[in-house]
């Protein structure tokens, strides 16, 4: 079997995906974002709770938030959200706010900018744990497993998340009728969903954003006509848990 093909059988193994559309889950949501972006690196910003340890901001009630859970412990474990801009409250996206921020105006127009087609990708997270390889330190089951288990599972690195949030961003963007979408992004991650499908255009010079990050356009339609077939499965199963028919958009 193609090792493409493979991913969503081990991803329906250990993970899901959910919409945090209510309190519940929003709060978890937060609480994900103060971890990674406050506890574990360092980052200032949006408004941070530390006594209930959440971080929030003025564009979380009208955005779409999307949970990657590890399904043996039930633990969230990555977030991503989108952040349409024909949303009431959202007369400019966040990205254009930061003065340090040059956009490439022959290749993005400030027309698009305007566009009611345009939204953005933000917070995109995932526990320290999860975003490196850690098999020989680290059971994905959860439990004490045999050495054979591992080895079996070695050949799909933990980084192959970084997509599933990616996938379930570029399922947003179909459910809130979207053509493209702007987003911050390191080098490395750039590279790496590349890899996988995701398609994309860099709009600006790599700049210190929470890190040394680009802006990126990212095209959804071009994004699944180029997805292979087995990545496809896994979008489709991410849209069915993500049911993205039943997300509502305030």
């Amino acid at each position: 079997m193609p090792h493409d093909l493979e991913l969503a059988e081990h991803y329906q193994k250990y993970f899901y995906t959910v919409s945090a559309n209510t309190p519940e889950l929003k709060r978890l949501a937060y609480h994900l974002r103060y971890k990674v972006f406050i506890e574990e690196r360092g980052y200032r910003i949006g408004n941070c709770n530390s006594v209930d340890k959440t971080e929030q901001d003025e564009y979380d009630e009208h955005s779409l938030h999307g949970l990657i859970f590890h399904r043996p412990t039930n633990r969230a474990i990555g977030y991503i959200r989108l952040i349409p801009i024909n949303l009431k409250g959202a007369k400019i996206l966040p990205i254009e706010k930061c003065g340090k921020i040059l956009f490439n105006h022959d290749v993005l127009s400030k027309t698009q900018l305007r566009s009611p087609k345009i939204g953005e990708i933000s917070r995109m997270c995932l526990l320290n744990s999860f975003r490196q390889r850690r098999f020989d330190k680290i059971y994905l089951s959860g439990t004490t497993c045999e050495v054979e288990e591992i080895n079996s599972d070695r050949r799909f690195p933990i980084n192959y998340l970084a997509l599933c949030l990616s996938l379930i961003s570029i399922n947003l963007l179909f459910h809130a009728d979207l053509s493209y979408s702007l987003a911050m992004m390191e080098k490395p991650l750039a590279g790496l969903i590349r890899h996988y499908g995701i398609q994309y255009e860099q709009v600006g010079p790599y700049t210190d954003y929470c890190g040394r990050r680009a802006p990126f356009l990212i095209y959804p339609q071009a994004t699944y006509d180029n997805l292979l077939p087995g990545i496809i499965k896994l979008y489709k199963i991410i849209r069915a848990e993500l049911n993205c028919d039943a997300m509502a958009i305030t």
